[in-house]
């Protein structure tokens, strides 16, 4: 399950869902494509905690592990991929 809040154009917004249901609100609130959003899902699983910044505000929180989240810029978020090896 994702905690995630998201200020975007005047409208706060912050619930707890399953990932079908935050990728859908995710695009509808900043209107971004499905594609980044999932993997802003996907990145928040591999770090706990996501912040990312432009003309919008997310925060995805997965899990309880308290540490520091990464911060990602909205313009260079699609250049991060995890990368195992």
């Amino acid at each position: 399950m994702f905690v995630v809040s998201i200020y975007a154009y005047g409208r706060p917004e912050c619930f707890s869902a399953p990932v079908d249901e935050c990728v859908d609100v995710i695009v509808d609130m900043t209107g971004i494509p499905t594609p980044q959003a999932r993997e802003y899902l996907a990145i928040a699983m591999f770090v706990n905690r996501l912040r990312v910044v432009g003309p919008f505000e997310l925060a995805i929180d997965y899990g309880d592990i308290d540490t520091e989240p990464l911060v990602l810029l909205h313009e260079d978020a699609i250049q991060y991929r995890y990368d195992p090896t």
